[in-house]
């Protein structure tokens, strides 16, 4: 056998194999132009013993393998010297699967005529250099089927001749001359590795901060002098940090060396002998078929096996040797080496004069913060990989995809929508399932075996070529009541192994099975179904006995059902040997000839039973089909990112340090432009202002102002010190106000003379300067001017000196003490439908809900928001403020109050990237006139919300302001507030007709009244779940438990009184409210889709559409609209208007009152929240009014012609 070339981890490769007998892979000739049968993305070591299973099964097929790396090599930045493979040779890239592979690490040393030497040695973990060198043996004699330096930048489906997809093309980009070329193939497996991930809060790209996987590569040429006095610091608590930490001391002995780790100690691993064997083949059945909960407990429970561990012979030379220090070194100052325990890095603090680094440390006992006196010559992040790289490699692929979600099946299958891909096409995903698949995913140890499941495709690919005869869908249901369904599905071509056995119309079936016209029925084992995961109580031995295998339901939910068209089975005919019959009642004028059909039993991906069946197809008799069944309306966030475990204050404490310079807040109208550092301290100064006035964790803080900085200060000052700040909404009348103040039971309030145009002396004339005290409150102690001044009352710069007597140490102590899941915030719900709540919200929700919505919005510390909308309401202080907090950028605050002309100058003078706002901001915004040096080139994204966004405006934010990323959203204050948000690359059409995806970490659905989860397409109330839930509502366990419920799994369900349908790709749609809904005659009306309707009509700018009480039908249509004589003069008369909507929807649908603002009673304007949502309720009650008084009158007129 030849010298193999050595080559490289992922990898995107090309393997032509020719059916030969005792074929050598050194013997595949070169692909042809033909498209191929598989391409694989990537050629690491899950690709590589693709190649080899491809080779050893003799399976005739074009493969191509593609790699961006120049040439093939696993882990080459770790290779240390000295250091050891932590798995047995035995887990090579063959054994376990075929120990007669000639791949097999044995075949490997006899080639290298080592093979007696290593047997001398007795061990079984060779050296890490050594498997290297096994591995890229394997590799060159594939080398002619793999393409080096080329990556693949995307996936896109293809359709030719017929709708569904029927190829993939893969978009290729040469990494050295940058040239793009788009290669065709049936299947695609995506093996694309892990990504270095370093630590948010480390710069990316910094000459000093290297991450593990680069160590030997750039380590040696940044510390040159092997005798330096270098200061080097490792983070990681894991077997690579350790082993860095090791080398670094071994190989530099003039070095300090300093290991950081949040652990309390070095852990070390468990690889015993019981515990290994969750990394056994059959375990990974086992793994997948537990619900989502279980999986996640049994990795939690495992981890000890694989992550932030180390090998027990490391730790105790580790220890040795700092054993030695303390023996040579009595004075602790005099070591060199330093291992940190319960330290977690935080940032890094760069001095542009120096170009070592500093560390910013915490403490995680103490929760103390400070920057480390050593300047570093050397970060080296050992903080492991992120495996999410699939994910951009299938953005074309995401309408295709069932819910928006990466599900995968057993054998690694993505499912995608049924209907609209060929059978013989589909994705495998590699090393990124360990959600589904188990810890043993991404490791090197089982990677011969649980390839196997895209290797039964890839051998399968001879059989696909076969099919030539096609027929319609067809299921077959078996047999005779009382025993259970078996189904089968008809297709055109081989399906693969994932999507078999994922369907069934009733919970008792027990197998699933799909038949095709190339005479092969494939049954997978075991079975899964959208309501729930099954698992078998008794092993399969033929399809007859299949039909009694019991199965347990589990809950948890899983990929959706295929679409199945049944066909009942009149009989089963006894069993001769292995031949059984079918007699079948076909659907009227469906012919298909008697067949002699294969049976093929696939369990663990590896053939478990064969035989024959003959089908005797009676055309004679008709049978009805089955309705469509559609997968319910039950969805699951992305698992990642993952979720962030800091307060408000270690979130502003972290971004001040490492951006601190960097500009936070403008506010153009006063001249106000802060830093993070500023922030930070004005925020610690109102801290310890609270402090010195008594103020405790738990206690409530009110805030009455309009959008200034200091708002912002108050906000993190109070979350400091684990207060709860109240925030009120500045549309409040007095009494709505002192209410709300009574409610929370606030005892300080911060506030200002005016809000805009609104006078606040009604109020603080009745309350003073010092309420409590003049009996005007029984909580509200003081009241402090934010901004400007008001005679008696106490400012915002006088806090601030009053806090001076309180040392920041005293602060520091309750900073530590502050919980994450701390109530830090009151949002009063925006009462649309009634009188406000206050929804007591966290430290974890809001965070962690305004990560997500930056993600979403692909926020990057270059970015500049400007936020118009008030942050009295979860859109500015959340969707703005955090968010932009979260992403390190900056927000523009235009000015105090809405001011359109304000919000135009910001855009342009502050070169703003993104804008928040509801619909009616955007609508002045654009009605105002722009000045000839005004410009918003860099304008690209926000969020509009609050209420739909009519298709004349969406177009006018592209066309104008070249808002192209702008998103749409849905949240509730109960959520914290966001729970959907569309992505920035979403059509148009999808971000104007929904309302986008769940965000990570969320569970949704949509249920019917009687709490039944509906299927995708049917309108429901919707319900959410997960991180962002508030804690309830503050003093009202009632309404509490009115909208927040546990379902039998135990799953606390917010239930938001918002009516939503949900699409087979994920994308939710509000429809309304469910309150909102008119029932005329017993048949529900949708209010929205009328507005739309509405709303197109050249005269009407916007509409309102209510329910008004009618004693005929209960309810009839009322529309409140606004005449917009620019565009159309004047007004339509009520007939033009009904006449206009029933062009398109029904008669009963069209307007029976047509109410024109500021005519005949209605208000001027459409009365709103503060977050901009239509109170619904007040037009309602309008609407009758007005009604009532026309028929009066009318009644009046009549009873006075009688008279005359």
């Amino acid at each position: 056998m030849g010298e193999p070339q050595v080559e490289s981890q992922h990898a995107l490769s090309t393997i032509p194999l020719q059916h030969v007998k005792n074929l050598n892979a050194t013997n595949l000739d070169e692909p042809l132009d033909a498209p191929y049968d598989l391409i694989c993305v990537g050629f690491g070591p899950a690709a590589l013993s693709i190649a080899i299973a491809l080779h050893d099964s003799n399976t005739p097929a074009r493969v191509l393998f593609l790699e961006r790396q120049e040439k093939f090599g696993w882990h080459t930045g770790m290779l240390l010297p000295g250091a050891h493979m932590q798995i047995s040779f035995i887990k090579d890239l063959a054994t376990m699967r075929d120990p007669r592979s000639k791949f097999t690490f044995l075949n490997y040393l006899h080639s290298k005529k080592r093979l007696v030497a290593f047997t001398n040695m007795s061990t079984f973990t060779p050296l890490r250099a050594e498997f290297n060198d096994y591995l890229g043996w394997c590799a060159g004699q594939f080398s002619h089927c793999v393409q080096y330096l080329q990556e693949a930048i995307d996936v896109k489906p293809v359709r030719k001749e017929t709708q569904k997809v029927n190829m993939w093309e893969v978009k290729v980009r040469d990494v050295v001359k940058g040239t793009s070329r788009s290669l065709n193939a049936k299947n695609v497996i995506l093996a694309v590795g892990g990504v270095p991930e370093i630590p948010s809060c480390l710069p990316s790209h910094h000459p000093k901060i290297i991450h593990s996987s680069s160590y030997i590569h750039l380590g040696s040429s940044i510390l040159p002098d092997l005798n330096g006095r270098y200061n080097v610091a490792v983070i990681g608590g894991g077997q690579s940090a350790a082993e860095i930490f090791e080398h670094l001391f071994s190989q530099y002995p003039n070095a300090n060396v300093t290991m950081f780790t949040r652990d309390s100690a070095l852990r070390p691993s468990d690889d015993s002998p019981f515990v290994n064997e969750i990394f056994d083949p059959d375990r990974v059945d086992t793994f997948y078929s537990d619900s989502s909960d279980l999986r996640q407990k049994t990795l939690i429970a495992n981890r000890a096996t694989n992550y932030s561990v180390v090998r027990n012979e490391l730790i105790e030379r580790l220890y040795e040797r700092l054993y030695q220090q303390r023996l040579e070194f009595p004075d602790e100052r005099q070591w060199r080496l330093h291992i940190c325990n319960k330290r977690e890095v935080q940032g890094v603090h760069l001095d542009p004069k120096d170009d070592r680094v500093r560390l910013c440390i915490r403490d995680v006992r103490s929760n103390i913060q400070q920057i480390t006196d050593s300047r570093y010559d050397l970060v080296v992040a050992a903080t492991g990989y992120r495996h999410n790289g699939h994910e951009s490699l299938l953005r074309s692929v995401k309408d295709f995809l069932p819910g928006g979600l990466h599900l995968v099946s057993r054998d690694y299958k993505l499912a995608l929508q049924p209907g609209k891909v060929q059978e013989d096409c589909g994705i495998w995903l590699q090393g990124c399932c360990e959600d589904t698949h188990g810890l043993s995913d991404s490791l090197l140890s089982p990677l011969d075996t649980c390839v196997g499941g895209c290797f039964m495709m890839t051998s399968n690919i001879h059989l696909m070529r076969s099919i030539s005869s096609i027929h319609k869908p067809l299921l077959v249901s078996c047999v005779p009541p009382p025993l259970p369904l078996l189904l089968a599905q008809m297709q055109k071509a081989y399906d693969g192994l994932g999507n078999l056995a994922e369907i069934a119309p009733s919970d008792n079936f027990n197998a699933s099975m799909m038949l095709h016209s190339t005479s092969t029925l494939l049954v997978r084992v075991p079975t899964r179904n959208i309501a729930g995961n099954f698992e078998h109580c008794s092993t399969v031995k033929s399809p007859l006995v299949a039909k009694r295998t019991e199965m347990r339901r589990k809950p948890s939910p899983d990929v959706p059902r295929i679409a199945p068209t049944v066909v009942p089975c009149r009989k089963v005919c006894a069993c001769i040997g292995q031949q059984h019959r079918f007699i079948l009642a076909l659907p009227l004028g469906l012919q298909i000839q008697k067949k002699i059909i294969t049976i093929v039993i696939i369990r663990s991906s590896h053939l478990y039973f064969k035989g024959v069946w003959e089908l005797n197809m009676n055309d004679t008799l008709h049978a009805s089909t089955a309705p469509i069944y559609r997968g319910p309306s039950l969805i699951e966030g992305p698992s990642y990112p993952p979720l962030k475990h800091v307060t408000l204050g270690q979130l502003l404490d972290q971004q001040a340090l490492a951006r601190g310079s960097n500009e936070c807040i403008v506010c153009p109208s006063l001249n106000t432009r802060w830093t993070y550092d500023t922030l930070r301290s004005e925020s610690l100064q109102v801290a310890q202002g609270l402090l010195s006035m008594g103020i405790k964790p738990g206690d409530r803080i009110g805030i009455l102002a309009g959008n200034y900085a200091e708002y912002v200060a108050v906000f993190f000052g109070v979350a400091y010190i684990g207060a709860i700040l109240v925030v009120l909404n500045n549309t409040y009348t007095t009494d709505e106000a002192l209410r709300a103040l009574a409610h929370s039971g606030c005892r300080i309030l911060f506030s200002q003379p005016n809000i805009g145009r609104v006078s606040m002396s009604k109020l603080l004339d009745h309350l003073g300067p010092h309420p409590k005290e003049n009996e005007r409150s029984e909580m509200l102690e003081r009241i402090i001017m934010l901004r400007d001044s008001l005679t008696g009352f106490p400012t915002y710069s006088d806090l601030k000196d009053e806090g001076r007597s309180i040392p920041l140490e005293v602060l520091e102590s309750m900073h530590v003490k502050v919980d994450l899941d701390d109530v830090c915030n009151f949002q009063y719900t925006s009462g649309s439908t009634g009188n406000p709540k206050a929804a007591m919200l966290t430290h974890f929700n809001l965070v962690n809900n305004a990560q997500a919505i930056g993600d979403r919005l692909c926020f990057t510390p270059a970015d500049i928001l400007c936020c118009p909308p008030p942050l009295f309401h979860c859109f500015g202080l959340v969707l703005g403020v955090l968010t932009v907090l979260s992403h390190g950028a900056k927000i523009v605050l235009p000015s105090p109050t809405f001011s359109a002309s304000a919000v135009l100058q910001s855009l342009s003078t502050e070169r703003c990237t993104a804008l928040h706002g509801v619909p009616t901001m955007f609508e002045e915004l654009l009605s105002l006139e722009r000045p000839k040096d005004w410009r918003c080139d860099r304008l690209r994204t926000g969020i509009i919300a609050g209420a739909p966004v009519p298709r004349p405006l969406m177009k006018r934010l592209v066309a104008e302001l070249g808002m192209r990323e702008y998103t749409s959203s849905y949240g509730l204050t109960e959520a914290s507030p966001t729970c959907f948000n569309a992505f920035t690359y979403d059509s148009i059409h999808t971000r104007l007709t929904t309302v986008g995806k769940l965000l990570p970490h969320l569970r949704a659905k949509i249920v019917d009244r009687t709490g039944a989860i509906v299927p995708q397409g049917v309108r429901g109330e919707l319900c959410i779940a997960g991180y962002s839930l508030q804690k309830g509502y503050f003093n009202n366990l009632e309404k509490t438990n009115e909208a927040m419920r546990r379902d039998e799994e135990g799953t606390l369900w917010l239930h938001t009184g918002d009516e939503a349908v949900f699409d087979e790709n994920g994308y939710c749609s509000i429809t309304g409210r469910f309150k909102d809904i008119i029932i005329r005659g017993g048949e529900n009306i949708y209010p929205i889709e009328i507005e739309e309707r509405l709303c197109a009509h050249p005269a009407i700018s916007r509409a309102a559409v209510v329910g008004i009480r009618n004693a005929r039908y209960g309810e009839v249509v009322g529309a409140f609209l606004h005449h917009s004589p620019a565009s159309h003069p004047t007004k339509p008369t009520d007939e033009e208007i009904r006449a206009w909507t029933r062009q398109t929807l029904g008669r009963h649908k069209a307007p029976v009152h047509v109410f024109w603002l500021g005519h005949e009673g209605a208000p001027n304007e459409i009365p709103q929240t503060g977050s901009g949502k239509v109170k619904k309720f007040e037009l309602r009650a309008l609407g009758e009014s007005i009604v009532d008084a026309k028929e009066n009158g009318r009644k009046l007129r009549i009873e006075q012609g009688a008279k005359l």
